[in-house]
């Protein structure tokens, strides 16, 4: 069992997280979601939990992910990007477990 995300594979600690037209593509942990910021459910590839996430865009520096699986809400998470565009902060609300973490991405040259 891993203790941290320090502890954790190249794969799981490198996230690729893309703008797209009007939408956003996000590569993690050998998984990939490729959606628009519709509010629409789009499926994760290659995960086995099946989760089903949508997006909309709040403001042009925030986002907003509602993830599913079995038809209910897992976790809701807000993407803020920073006033100087160099990292992403992530706040995930964790319905099941009741709680909340945040992640800090630093944008690579």
């Amino acid at each position: 069992m891993q203790d941290s995300l320090s502890d954790a594979s190249d794969a799981m600690r490198l996230s690729v997280i893309k703008g797209t037209d009007n939408g956003i593509q996000i590569s993690w942990n050998g998984q990939m979601v490729d959606a628009k910021f519709d509010g629409k459910r789009y499926a994760w590839s290659n995960d086995p939990g099946k989760t089903m996430s949508s997006f909309k865009k709040i403001s042009d520096t925030e986002i907003r992910e509602v993830d599913h699986r079995l038809g209910k809400i897992t976790d809701v998470m807000t993407w803020t990007i920073s006033a100087d565009g160099k990292s992403l902060t992530e706040i995930d609300s964790d319905k099941i477990h009741g709680t909340k973490t945040s992640m800090v991405f630093d944008k690579q040259p």
